[in-house]
C-alpha cells in the first residue's frame, strides 16, 4: 500500500472503492477489509505533520525496494526447491512428519547427504541432529562449586 499510498489524504483521496480492487490485484488477503480500515484510519487522521509533502516519494522509494528485495528472495528458494523434486527421494521426503514445505526435504538431503542408504530404521535418522551437550557434562562446565565460599572460610566452622 506504501508504494502508492503514503499518506492519510491520498487514502482519503484514493476511498474504498478505489483502494479494494488496488489491494485485491496485488493478491492481498482481505482487501476489502483492509481497505475499509485503512479509509477508517485515515478519516481519523487530519492533522498533517509538516514535511509531509517531502515524505511520501521516499516511502515509495522504499517500499518499492521492500517489494524488490522480496522477489528477489524468492528466486533462490524456487530453485532449491526444482532441484529438491529432481531428487529421486523427495515424493518419500515430503511425506515424512515435520518436514513442511520443500526447502526442509532440501535442508534434509544436504544433511544426510545425496542418498540414504545409511538410514536403515527411523531411530538412525537422529545421529543427523547437531550436537548438543552430553550427559556427562550437562550444564555444568567445570563451575560447579562456584557459589559456595573459598574452602579456607569454611575451614574456620
Amino acid at each position: 500500500m506504501l508504494t502508492d499510498y503514503q499518506t492519510p489524504a491520498a487514502i482519503r483521496r484514493a476511498g474504498v472503492p478505489r483502494l479494494e480492487p488496488w489491494l485485491k490485484n496485488r493478491g492481498v488477503k482481505n482487501a476489502s477489509s483492509l481497505a475499509e480500515t485503512a479509509f477508517g484510519v485515515a478519516q481519523a487522521q487530519h492533522i498533517a505533520p509538516a514535511g509531509e509533502q517531502l515524505v511520501p516519494a521516499m516511502v515509495a522509494r522504499i517500499a518499492k525496494g521492500v517489494l524488490a528485495l522480496d522477489a528477489e528472495t524468492g528466486e533462490p528458494d524456487a530453485l532449491i526447491e526444482a532441484c529438491f523434486h529432481e531428487h529421486p527421494h523427495a515424493k518419500m521426503i515430503e511425506t515424512l512428519p515435520s518436514m513442511g514445505p520443500p526447502r526442509l526435504g532440501a535442508e534434509f538431503i544436504a544433511a544426510t547427504g545425496k542418498d540414504l542408504v545409511g538410514i536403515r530404521h527411523p531411530g538412525s535418522a537422529g545421529r543427523l541432529r547437531r550436537p548438543g551437550p552430553s550427559p556427562a557434562t550437562g550444564h555444568r562446565r567445570g563451575h560447579r562449586r562456584s557459589h559456595r565460599r573459598p574452602d579456607a572460610a569454611r575451614a574456620g566452622r
